[in-house]
């Protein structure tokens, strides 16, 4: 924003803005070619989100502004300003990742411990799975 406020940085942030249809897409949460409509999380499914930032700590500046350079955290976190496009994903189905990358979101040893728990049975849950198989 602050590049478009001269006309010597003006055509800087112009190419800032370009981005392809699919990015764009995926910036509103567009997920079918025809997807102008809301899409929910899916009903009986368990659903996670992991967002990235290149900072140490939480900031309303840092979420917004700079999140894993390039997706902000309320982004990443189904979180949009238009309550219908906000996506519950519950708080402990939440994880952020700082000091890290979108890329380094793939390698980071955090992230795969956070899957790994997601994923990972609950012993309760463990014992009702083993209940319906009859062990």
């Amino acid at each position: 924003r602050i590049l478009a406020g001269t006309p010597y940085t003006a055509p800087f942030a112009a190419l800032g803005q370009l981005r392809s249809a699919g990015i764009t897409d995926l910036r509103f949460g567009r997920v079918v070619d025809d997807d102008r409509q809301v899409v929910p999380l899916p009903d009986g499914v368990d659903c996670f989100a992991v967002a990235g930032t290149t900072a140490a700590t939480r900031s309303t500046l840092a979420d917004r502004l700079i999140g894993d350079g390039l997706v902000p955290v309320a982004s990443a976190l189904g979180r949009h300003d238009d309550p219908a496009w906000h996506l519950e994903f519950p708080h402990d189905a939440q994880h952020i990742a700082f000091r890290t990358t979108h890329l380094g979101l793939l390698s980071s040893p955090g992230v795969a411990r956070q899957i790994m728990t997601w994923l990972s049975p609950s012993p309760s849950a463990a014992r009702r799975s083993s209940d319906t198989v009859g062990v």
